[in-house]
């Protein structure tokens, strides 16, 4: 009997750690239930993370968004649309996918694919995905009409449940982030050789476009941080999470280093999307100030001692299901004073907690066929 296949969607081989990590976990999940994996993602190296046998294909617009008439004069719209009419399933998942507050181009990247989907009768599942609440008239009717025709439904937050339940997709389930659900193993990662902090930032999209943080936010983090250096003897290391052109993290981490007094006390850590260096990093920190989710995540695994800076729904869902540690919104950014309590806080409080369901969860979840 052949082996079915399933062509995974997302935002994979793009440098973003988080997406790495949802591709890593999604394929194996998808693998040990008999599926031969495909991507359809960014860029290539994202195979890295996949099985041998499997197949890339690089993500394009079809219908217009960008590089029109170029994707198709090339023949590379042609290779996205010859995957999904070959692949048994497509499987789109992976991070916040569906949201029309960037604008109809950026909905339509993906939505697109299940239009033509459901056009040549490639069935539709999405996994571990979150679903945006659609401000315009036509993101709610695709919703409505498109979200009860995809066979699996398994979103990470309260809000995505929400929003497929009103557009009558019942069936849709809730499940945590899958990166919850990977486990750590050995790895050669080298540690600082001094007690150290981490400390982790990343960029955010507000008013329809992507911004870093504020000159004043950035004073405040490095007060902050020099407090912490001198007052605790440890050192800062910056991690990034997300290393695509525009988005950097490294930007901001330098900036935050350029502002501190005591900037010789800092390290960078090279990008990577690798979980168990990420965790050992992690582990080994005596603190950690965390904004990206996964950075969150990571921290959680490793049990550290974290202030979490929440900037949204799924920040606030995963504080409300860990134990220990600190969490501040944003706005603690903006005073250095109460962001240095709340760092003095995660110091003396207890480390994070609270992994248990997430394995099990995943281990049971099926992709329905």
């Amino acid at each position: 009997m052949e082996q079915s296949s399933a062509l995974l969607m997302g935002y994979y081989g793009a440098r973003n750690a988080g997406d790495d990590l949802m591709l890593e976990y999604i394929s194996g999940w998808l693998h040990r239930q008999g599926f031969r994996v495909d991507v359809l993602g960014e860029q290539e190296r994202a195979l890295e993370l996949c099985r041998p046998d499997s197949t890339f294909t690089k993500n394009t617009p079809l219908a217009g968004e960008w590089g029109f008439p170029g994707v198709w004069l090339r023949g590379e719209a042609t290779q996205v649309v010859r995957a999904i009419q070959r692949t048994d399933h497509l499987v789109i998942g992976g991070g916040d996918l569906f949201r029309d507050d960037r604008g109809w181009r950026t909905f339509l990247y993906t939505f697109e694919k299940i239009l033509l989907a459901n056009l040549v009768g490639t069935p539709v599942h999405l996994v571990n995905v979150g679903i945006g609440a659609p401000g315009t008239r036509y993101g709610k009717r695709l919703y409505d009409t498109f979200l009860p025709r995809c066979r699996t439904l398994l979103v990470r937050d309260q809000r995505s449940i929400e929003i497929c339940h009103s557009a009558g997709a019942r069936h849709a389930q809730l499940l945590p982030d899958a990166v919850l659900a990977m486990e750590a193993g050995e790895t050669s990662v080298e540690l600082p050789e001094r007690p150290y902090m981490v400390v982790a930032l990343r960029f955010l999209f507000l008013e329809g476009r992507n911004v870093g943080l504020s000159q004043a936010q950035l004073e405040n983090v490095a007060g902050a941080l020099d407090r912490v250096v001198v007052e605790q003897d440890m050192d800062v290391l910056f991690v990034p999470f997300q290393d695509l052109e525009g988005w950097k993290d490294d930007v901001l981490h330098r900036g935050v280093q350029d502002l501190m007094v005591e900037k010789a006390r800092c390290r960078h850590q090279p990008w990577t999307g690798d979980f168990s260096s990420l965790v050992a990093l992690f582990s080994g920190a005596e603190l950690v100030l965390a904004m990206p989710l996964h950075a969150s995540i990571i921290a959680l695994f490793a049990g550290a001692k974290t202030l979490m800076i929440s900037y949204d729904h799924k920040c606030r869902e995963l504080a409300g299901s860990m134990r220990g540690g600190e969490v501040a919104d944003l706005d603690v950014l903006e005073s250095r004073p109460e962001l240095e309590i709340a760092l003095e806080k995660a110091f003396s409080g207890e480390g994070l907690s609270g992994l248990a369901a997430a394995r099990d969860l995943w281990t049971e979840a099926r992709l329905e066929v």
